[in-house]
């Protein structure tokens, strides 16, 4: 512990000096003052000292202002007064009383100049602060990251609904086709019984009507004459044409299904998915721009107001205090200054020390985070990049667009398998020639009924196709992937 004794002496020494030309009286009173002085200096030193060395979370500055002043007041007073009960003092004690009470008034001035306990209180208030943007940064980090877990989480759920929807969408547009692909291929497949019914159904009736009328059925003429449209034999062949219908209709129903499920899929819930998944990106973007405010304001207070202006305020402090030791009056109030600095600095050191492990707790705690490169773990927690490129690939790998562009090659195949089908129907070989150019007018006539509707649900279905390539799929994918690396780029400047 340190000593404050050296003033005592030296204020002796100084007294053994004159006390030979002093009256009795004069040397009572003068001793009597300077116990009192030591007894009162110490006292106060070490008061003061306490204070500014106080480890106790509440400034110290103020009750060491007020209790300075008071104090130091008391110790000059006790020199200043120490002649007042001395008749006629001499010259040499007047001036030893006025040598001692300058230096000591000096010696309390430029302490309260020092102020020690202001700066044992600016330390730890930057330890607490430092200890509460701790806390801060805690709660802004789970905020945050909270937020956007809760975002990226949204965000992988419609990324997947889009996935999902790419896959229904050709799952069921597959689907469609096949029922209008077998609808076409049963049309085709029945063609040759349907020539065998015509030709059956043409020797038949002419069979019965030579009984009938006794004539040779075989005549040109009258053949000619029975086919013409409206009679007996053209309405029954043109029935059994009508039979075509069927088929054609069941591969129009599945060409229909293909285009009203392309758009509704495609349209609608890969639309709709990838708008939710852009409203979480836009969410993601100002939860990086807070972020990013988060980190400039870490990092300028770091360099502020943390374990850099801690070390520097130390710093200062000690060299403040050197050099109001060093200024002192005499080589004594130097030491008892010099004293005291070492016993008022364990405050400001501790308070240092606090600051110190705040600081390393905070770099350790948000390194990577708020502070220096932004690590893998926390770019993950901030982003789905990793998730959004895998999503990306994913479908690629579905090659949506290509499988599309099969489809439609297929459905305008479709329309060529019936054009192949009804061209079967062309040859009518064990007719006569005039049936057989009666019964191809009929087959033409009947073509354009049975395919249109069919021609008019693949153009729709085509142009369902054709829209959903152009636009949904393509501009919306991109659209999140350009916010992907939007925000990709922005984590990367940190």
């Amino acid at each position: 512990m340190a000593t404050f004794d050296a003033r005592q002496k030296e204020l002796y020494e100084r007294f053994t000096g004159i006390q030979g030309d002093l009256r009795f009286d004069h040397v009572t009173a003068f001793i009597f003052a300077l116990q009192e002085h030591a007894r009162q200096r110490d006292e106060a030193l070490r008061t003061l000292a306490d204070l500014a060395a106080s480890h106790d979370e509440s400034p110290k500055h103020p009750d060491f202002a007020s209790k300075l002043d008071a104090l130091s007041r008391s110790v000059v007073s006790v020199l200043n007064n120490m002649l007042d009960h001395v008749d006629q003092p001499s010259l040499k004690a007047m001036k030893y009383r006025d040598q001692a009470v300058v230096e000591e008034a000096r010696f309390w001035a430029t302490l309260k100049a020092l102020a020690p306990a202001a700066d044992r209180d600016e330390q730890m208030v930057r330890s607490h602060n430092l200890e509460f943007s701790a806390l801060v940064l805690r709660s802004k980090w789970d905020n945050l990251s909270g937020t956007e877990k809760v975002l990226l989480e949204k965000e992988r759920y419609y990324a997947e609904q889009m996935r999902q929807a790419l896959k229904a969408a050709m799952e069921e547009s597959v689907a469609a086709y096949m029922q209008a692909a077998r609808a076409v291929v049963d049309f085709s497949s029945g063609v040759d019984q349907l020539k065998s019914q015509i030709n059956n159904h043409f020797s038949e009736f002419v069979r019965t009507l030579a009984e009938k009328q006794k004539v040779d059925a075989t005549i040109p003429e009258y053949i000619a004459s029975q086919l013409k449209p409206g009679s007996q034999l053209a309405t029954g062949l043109f029935l059994i044409i009508g039979k075509l219908s069927i088929p054609v209709a069941a591969a129009a129903k599945g060409v229909n299904a293909l285009a009203s499920l392309m758009r509704p899929y495609v349209e609608r819930a890969y639309a709709t998915a990838a708008a939710e998944m852009q409203r979480t990106q836009i969410g993601s973007l100002q939860v990086g721009f807070e972020f990013s405010e988060t980190r400039k304001q870490a990092d300028e207070y770091l360099r502020t107001s943390g374990w850099d202006g801690a070390k520097e305020q130390y710093a200062a402090s000690h060299a403040a205090i050197d050099r109001w030791s060093g200024d002192q009056m005499t080589s004594a109030l130097s030491a008892e200054a010099e004293a005291f600095g070492k016993m008022a600095d364990i405050g400001p050191a501790f308070w240092l020390e606090m600051t110190r492990i705040h600081h390393e707790s905070l770099l350790r705690d948000f390194g990577g985070i708020f502070f220096g490169d932004l690590s893998s773990a926390a770019r993950d927690q901030l982003s789905n990049e990793r998730f959004l490129i895998d999503w990306k690939s994913s479908l690629d790998s579905q090659d949506f667009d290509g499988k599309l562009r099969d489809l439609r090659d297929q459905v305008q195949r479709l329309s060529g398998d019936v054009e192949v089908a009804f061209g079967r129907i062309d040859t009518f070989s064990d007719l006569p020639f005039e049936a057989r150019a009666l019964i191809q007018g009929q087959v033409n006539d009947a073509k354009d009924g049975i395919t249109r509707p069919l021609t008019v649900e693949m153009q729709e279905a085509l142009r369902a196709m054709d829209s959903v390539r152009e636009r949904p799929v393509k501009d919306k994918t991109m659209e999140i992937i350009e916010s992907m690396n939007k925000q990709r780029e922005s984590l990367a400047r940190h």
